[in-house]
């Protein structure tokens, strides 16, 4: 039977649609399933969207006017109040996807889909709140969480939206369906963190399309001046406290004093200066190479002699499978979640401790770069991420609601 799919993510970043998300929509759509994806209201909705098929559907959702948004928080959940106040009702910066629960209200009443997907603590709870409000649906509503989330919630508690959003959460993720979440690890985190309230949390890891992903390697050629005598150590990701650059940086320095190794970094973000500034006190910066956002990656994961990643926590993080997939060997600290399930405690990379010292990384990144390797078991354990296999898991779910 096929079934109207839908699924509302939150305001896109640079990369558009979320990876992940862009590729279940793919894999639903190519089972004969209609397929919408819902968004926020974005400037440049053709950026967000090429990469998806046309015949997946593009809806976006109207804004709301916020005194307005907030009366119809009050209006239809006064009995929930107290849980609103601070992060939803009286909080300077409210999270935009409220402002946004009129019009899904609307959508789920006019397209009656009968699965709407959510990611996103905040958008997991709108997409609760349109459920229970919209009347002429039985629309299963499933959550999805990416990253482990007590610790996403602890980096953010300066803001008044994440500080009290746990009680919010408690209230009504248990109102879902389903809620998945991208690893076992993720699933035990939330679990936990919204104890003693029971949820009905299903761990199904994300989508990892490797010959996508080997077909773009050939894309382009790597612009870049290094010498053949010179290991590349590679990186990827947001310029973020999460990634844990400085300890990278660190421990490639020691590393460097004993070999020639080049540290290249693709990601922009808020510590960029800071990364620099770090790097020329550890007279590296010549060694260190910022190269910003970059849509394709892979070229230079391939061109790696080692793949490092020291974030202090995750969720299931695709850029190691991505690594993985390009063959790249890799170096990961054992942050929650996913680095342990990715590489199989270890088997098919470097795992280290989170609390290892930056000497001790700085050996492992000299092992690996002098070590022969041969991917192609990597290759065969990434066949539990394919589009296919996760898919299929997802139907699962869904026949079984």
């Amino acid at each position: 039977m096929v079934k109207k799919i839908a699924i509302f993510l939150p305001h896109m970043g640079q990369g558009g649609v979320p990876r992940s998300m862009s590729l279940l929509a793919r894999g639903l759509s190519a089972k004969g399933h209609d397929v919408e994806i819902i968004s926020f209201n974005n400037r440049d909705q053709s950026k967000n969207y090429h990469h998806l098929p046309s015949c997946i559907s593009r809806v976006t959702l109207k804004r709301e006017n916020g005194l307005l948004c907030r009366y119809r928080l009050i209006r239809y959940f006064l009995a929930d109040l107290r849980y609103l106040l601070l992060p939803s009702i009286i909080c300077f910066k409210p999270c935009k996807a409220q402002y946004y629960l009129h019009s899904l209200i609307e959508y789920i009443d006019k397209n009656q889909p009968d699965v709407l997907y959510s990611a996103q603590p905040h958008c997991n709870i709108v997409a609760v709140m349109a459920s229970l409000i919209s009347q002429k649906s039985a629309t299963k509503i499933i959550l999805t969480e990416v990253t482990a989330i007590s610790k996403d919630i602890e980096s953010r508690s300066h803001k008044f939206r994440w500080k009290y959003i746990i009680p919010l959460m408690q209230q009504y993720y248990p109102r879902a369906d389903l809620v998945v979440a991208v690893s076992k690890c993720v699933a035990s985190d939330l679990r936990s963190l919204l104890a003693p309230v029971n949820i009905n949390v299903k761990p199904i890891y994300n989508i990892s399309s490797i010959d996508d992903m080997r077909g773009r390697i050939s894309e382009q050629s790597p612009s870049l001046l290094i010498n053949q005598d010179t290991k590349l150590i590679v990186a990827v990701g947001r310029l973020v406290e999460q990634k844990n650059y400085m300890f990278m940086i660190e421990a490639f320095s020691l590393a460097r004093n004993r070999q020639k190794l080049k540290l290249l970094i693709l990601g922009d973000g808020y510590l960029r200066k800071q990364i620099q500034n770090y790097a020329e006190s550890l007279n590296i910066a010549d060694d260190l190479i910022l190269m910003g956002y970059e849509n394709n990656p892979y070229p230079y994961m391939q061109r790696s002699d080692v793949y490092v990643m020291t974030s202090l926590w995750e969720g299931m993080p695709n850029v190691l499978l991505e690594a993985l997939a390009c063959g790249c060997k890799v170096i990961a600290l054992d942050c929650p979640c996913g680095p342990r399930e990715i590489l199989q405690d270890g088997k098919f990379g470097t795992l280290l401790p989170v609390d290892v010292s930056a000497k001790e990384y700085a050996e492992a990144i000299l092992h690996e770069v002098n070590r022969e390797h041969d991917a192609t078991s990597q290759l065969q354990q990434l066949r539990q991420f394919s589009v296919e296999c996760i898919t299929e898991q997802h139907l699962n779910e869904i026949m079984q609601l």
